[in-house]
This record gives structure tokens, C-alpha cells and sequence, in this order.
């Protein structure tokens, strides 16, 4: 659903909350009866919505392309559902097909899945260049040091619910520890501002900023450029004004000389 949000520009609204409320209202009443919870299938969902992604066509050589919207649909994933059921009666069929296929087809789906989940773009920038670094949000509004600062505690995080998942003695306790994910991101507050923490992790983050012109690289009125001039040692004038008088001075001893010569002249 976070995924889908950013895609789709948040056209949906509170279509998007309803879905969410209404998984839990399933997992709910799937808890009471004993049956299977619905989790995330993130590899999958990310995958899907890759492949729904409309690119802009029409951008500036040497540019890479911009995510225009999704073509949002039921079919598709309709389909991949009904898919999954109809496994379930092809299993002695599937038991056929080799592991290293299946191992090799979820990490082609893992991998290319990467592409847009801004953690990992932001892991990808501490080893690039500063000057290579796309003008997005948490780039451009955001120091260097703090976004790898935030990426580090996110990793973090990351890291704790991979260890209490994959420790079977304390895997039972792996949705508390999802639970104290919340809490642990409100802490964070304590270490970056609100504008830091909306252009990493709120509304904004990953915003394309290209369009965008700073406030320090408006150009700056003539005038007001030219009274910024460093002032001259000697004296208290600014060093334009300083010149422009020597311009001056320049052109009158030069009027003077040329009225001077037709003076001679006529004299003659």
C-alpha cells in the first residue's frame, strides 16, 4: 500500500486506508477461527507495481526517465491471486521444477525490485559521488552525513527484525518486535528536525526537486550585487564606485585635453 501510495501520487486517498482496514478486520477474525493471517507479500507487490509503472517517454538526453503514474488495477492482481490457488492443485507438478529455477526466478524478482524502494537508493548513495547525486528530497534538503546517519539506524531496525525472525527460539516474539518498530521511529525526533524526518520518511520523501529553484541561487539584482562589492582599503567608498570614479575622472582629463588641442588650433 506504501508502495502503490507514492506510485500513484496519492490520486487514490482514503481508498488505499480502507484496504488496510479491511485486511485487519480479515487477519482478525482469521486469528478467532485459527486460520492463516495475511502478510505481506513484498517481493511480489513490488514486483507488480514495477510492472504497472508508466515512464515519461519525452526527457532530456542523459536524463533518466520519471515515474509518470500507475496504470492501478484489479486484474492483475485477480489474476496473480487466482493463480496462486490453482498451485495449490499443481503441486506434484511443481515438485518437478528444479530449486535452483525457483531460488534464481524470487532473486531476479528481488533484485529488480529494488529499483525504487528508497532505502536502498539510499544505501546506493553512500558509495556515489556527492555530485552525482539525484536532486530528490532527501538529497537536496537534507546533509549527506544525516541521511547515511538515518539509513544506518533504519539498517538497525532492519537488523533486529531479521535476527529475532530467523532465531526460532525467539520467533514467536517477532510481532512485538515489529510492534517496537514504532516507538524506536518516534525516538528518532530526538535526532533530526521535522523537516529532516518529512523529507526522509514523510510525504515527501523521494520527491523529485529538480524543478525546484533554491532561494540562494535566485540572481541577484545588479544594483544590489554591486553595493555587495568588498570595499578598498584606502578608502571607504565601495570598490565599484571606486572605479566608476576613476572612469570619470579618466574621461573628463581626456574632455579637458580634447578641448585643450581645438583651443591650439584655432589659435593657429
Amino acid at each position: 500500500e506504501l508502495i502503490m501510495m507514492e506510485k500513484t501520487k496519492e490520486k487514490k486517498g482514503a481508498g488505499l486506508h480502507l484496504d488496510i482496514v479491511l485486511l485487519s478486520l480479515i487477519n482478525f477474525i482469521c486469528g478467532i477461527f485459527g486460520g492463516p493471517w495475511i502478510c505481506a507479500a513484498t517481493v511480489r507487490a513490488v514486483s507488480h507495481v514495477s510492472a504497472l509503472t508508466v515512464m515519461s517517454t519525452t526527457s532530456v538526453p542523459g536524463e533518466a526517465p520519471k515515474s509518470v503514474g500507475v496504470r492501478d488495477q484489479r486484474i492483475s492482481a485477480c489474476t496473480v491471486s487466482i493463480l496462486l490457488l490453482v498451485s495449490v492443485a499443481l503441486a506434484p507438478a511443481l515438485n518437478l521444477v528444479p530449486f535452483a529455477i525457483l531460488f534464481g526466478v524470487f532473486l531476479y524478482m528481488g533484485v529488480s525490485g529494488m529499483n525504487g524502494v528508497q532505502f536502498f537508493d539510499r544505501v546506493f548513495l553512500i558509495f556515489m559521488p556527492v555530485k552525482h547525486h539525484p536532486p530528490v528530497s532527501y538529497v537536496q534538503k537534507v546533509r549527506t552525513w544525516r541521511m547515511v546517519l538515518f539509513t544506518v539506524l533504519q539498517a538497525v531496525g532492519l537488523a533486529i527484525l531479521w535476527t529475532v525472525k530467523s532465531v526460532k527460539s525467539i520467533a514467536l516474539a517477532f510481532p512485538f518486535f515489529v510492534v517496537l518498530m514504532i516507538p524506536y521511529r518516534l525516538l528518532l525526533k530526538y535526532i533530526f528536525t521535522k523537516e529532516e524526518l518529512e523529507m526522509l520518511d514523510g510525504a515527501q520523501a523521494g520527491k523529485d526537486l529538480s524543478g525546484e529553484k533554491h532561494e540562494e541561487e535566485d540572481d541577484m539584482d545588479f544594483y544590489a550585487s554591486a553595493a555587495a562589492c568588498p570595499i578598498t582599503p584606502d578608502t571607504v567608498a565601495p570598490l565599484h564606485r571606486s572605479l566608476m570614479g576613476l572612469v570619470r575622472q579618466t574621461t573628463m582629463v581626456g574632455f579637458e585635453l580634447q578641448n585643450g588641442d581645438q583651443t591650439s588650433k584655432q589659435t593657429m
